[in-house]
């Protein structure tokens, strides 16, 4: 007869042994983090989850602030005067601190999300950005989005599926 070790674990599987078995079959290097540490960054809430897409989200806010910052008209003109013009015309776009600003809350969020799961876990998620990036520069820059870049897009979208199945 078989015992049971509490709650299933997300990718343990019924039946599998519990933490102090696997603490001896892996040895020193689970050590490091602990079992019961190890086993909760196995799984990944759902809160962990929104806050990885709200984060990959943010991500592609500050990518068209800083776009639509370093297309402004001021900006524009210093381009090809360089450099104090330029890095004055930068440093003075409201946009381009929006941007930065965006990033800074997003890296804050982003570090606590590492401390809650493995890296080959969250960032996989960034290819979302991509599709996130194209939609806006498809409908708010007007750019154009030709079908091959659409399916590269979708392939790396389809690749973070596949990755945050595993």
């Amino acid at each position: 007869m078989q015992e049971k070790h509490g709650p299933a674990k997300v990718g343990l599987g019924a039946g599998f042994p519990s933490g102090l078995a696997i603490k001896q079959r892996v040895g020193a290097a689970f050590d490091s983090l602990g079992t019961q540490q190890a086993l909760e960054r196995a799984e990944m809430s759902l809160l962990t989850l929104a806050l990885i897409l709200a984060t990959v989200t943010a991500s592609a806010c500050a990518q068209l602030a800083l776009k639509l910052g370093m297309s402004s008209p001021a900006v524009s003109a210093a381009l090809p005067l360089g450099g104090k013009a330029l890095i004055t015309a930068v440093v003075g776009s409201p946009l381009v601190w929006t941007g930065l600003a965006i990033y800074g809350s997003s890296v804050a969020v982003w570090l606590w999300i590492l401390s809650k799961v493995d890296l080959s876990l969250a960032y996989p998620f960034v290819g979302v950005s991509f599709i996130v990036v194209m939609l806006f520069g498809a409908f708010l820059l007007n750019e154009t989005v030709t079908p091959l870049r659409m399916i590269g897009t979708i392939l790396i979208a389809a690749g973070c599926i596949l990755v945050a199945r595993s």
